[in-house]
Order: C-alpha cells, then sequence, then structure tokens
C-alpha cells in the first residue's frame, strides 16, 4: 500500500508557499509550480536530475505523505507517462531523492574531514550531520517512513536501505583508525542506531532539541567540548 494516496494534495487547501521551482528559472508559489509549463526536450540525465530537484522540492513544501505522480506532473509539465518512462513508480523517486541526500552529505560534509580522524573530530562530525537533518524534517521523516516498510524484502527500497546501512557503516568505520577494525565496526554500528532512535523521537516530537541530545551522548561518548550556540530547525524559522 502506498504511504503517498493520490488524494492528499488534495486534502486541505493551504496558503501559497514560495519555494524555487527546479522546472523554471524563477521563485513562485506551490500553484504556480501545479501550472503546466511548456515541455522543453533535454537529455534523459537531465531531465532524471529535474524530476528529483522537483520532487524534493514537493516533499519538502508539503510533506512526502502529499507527495503523487500527478503533482510532479503539474509541476513540470511533464506527462505521468513521461514521468514513468523515467522511473518506473512514485516509489522509485522517492529513493532517488534519498540518494541525492546521501550524495549532497558526503559532498558537503565528507570534504571538511578528510580520514583519519579523533575520537572528538568523529563526534563533531556526527555532530554536524544531525544539525543537517534538522534543516530537513520531511526528508529525514520520508528516509524514517520508507525505512520502516522497507523490511519487507519485496519493497522497492529493500535493496537501498540494505546497501545504505552497510555503507554508511563502512564510511564511519574507515574514519577511525585509531580503533582496531572490530571495535570500530561496533562502534559506527552504534551510531547508526543512536542516530536514527534520536530522529525517531524528535519526529514524533519536535519539541525534542535534537542537537542537544545527540551532544548530550556525543560529548561523552566522544569527548568533544559542545561549541557555543546552536542551528535552528526547520520548524523554529
Amino acid at each position: 500500500m502506498s504511504v503517498f494516496p493520490e488524494s492528499g494534495m488534495r486534502s486541505r487547501r493551504r496558503a501559497p508557499i514560495m519555494v524555487d521551482d527546479p522546472c523554471s528559472s524563477e521563485p513562485g508559489t506551490m500553484e504556480d509550480m501545479h501550472a503546466a509549463s511548456p515541455r522543453v526536450r533535454l537529455p534523459a540525465g537531465d531531465r532524471r536530475a529535474q524530476l528529483v530537484d522537483a520532487a524534493a522540492s514537493l516533499i519538502a513544501a508539503h510533506g512526502f505523505k502529499a507527495f503523487t505522480i500527478s503533482a510532479l506532473s503539474r509541476s513540470c509539465g511533464i506527462s505521468r507517462q513521461g514521468i514513468l518512462y523515467h522511473f518506473g513508480s512514485a516509489e522509485e523517486i522517492l529513493i532517488a531523492v534519498l540518494h541525492r541526500r546521501d550524495d549532497e552529505n558526503r559532498t558537503s560534509l565528507l570534504g571538511t574531514i578528510p580520514p583519519p580522524v579523533s575520537r572528538s573530530e568523529l563526534g563533531l562530525f556526527m555532530r554536524a550531520l544531525v544539525a543537517r537533518n534538522m534543516q530537513i524534517p520531511e526528508v529525514i521523516r520520508l528516509y524514517s517512513v520508507l525505512s520502516a516498510e522497507a523490511l519487507d524484502p519485496d519493497h522497492p527500497a529493500y535493496d537501498y536501505f540494505r546497501e545504505r546501512r552497510h555503507e554508511s557503516t563502512a564510511l564511519i568505520r574507515n574514519l577511525m583508525l585509531w580503533e582496531s577494525d572490530s571495535e570500530a565496526a561496533t562502534l559506527a554500528l552504534e551510531i547508526i542506531m543512536v542516530m536514527d532512535g534520536m530522529q525517531l523521537a524528535w519526529l514524533r516530537d519536535p519539541s525534542i532539541d535534537l542537537l542537544a541530545t545527540w551532544d548530550a551522548y556525543g560529548a561523552a561518548r566522544f569527548g568533544y567540548e559542545v561549541p557555543e550556540g546552536r542551528p535552528r530547525s526547520a520548524g523554529e524559522r
């Protein structure tokens, strides 16, 4: 059963939300994005990237449960058949959104912390990732719900989440050259499990200060000094 019914976006009219439309060179409201626009022929790779960008904008503005192929079609002025030519289902598009988030995290964060790192540097690296995730609650919600649904081996995201867990564990483990292989693998898995659990609690109760919660764990576990100040989550703006 899909987590994003086709009727989701029509359940209640919302005030216009200003967004950057990846299918247009000008910013506008969600209503503007839903109006069909002339289609520009693009190479397949560029079209797929455009659709992923537009899907990410829709999710950020309305939440992933409101995401539908029909909404994406209206946003980009591309027929449903055209979208399904590039992606076999709405689930495949959502997985592509998550892949893009992973790529952005690697580019923006890993470039600032070349291995090997100290124990405190690792804690601060993970802290930066927590702070980044606070800015994209709907993408984290999408990740959390799809992750639970993908426990079913027949789910289209099953392989993505299984491979992502292995890749994430290996990435963190490879930063810890000060640990033995077995100890590093255990600690890497611990970090992922702790972070996932904290994020689930935060999604259920947004009043939880996610960064302070991580600091209570991270400062004790990794021995870093908590930086002054803290970034605001998306809901605090």
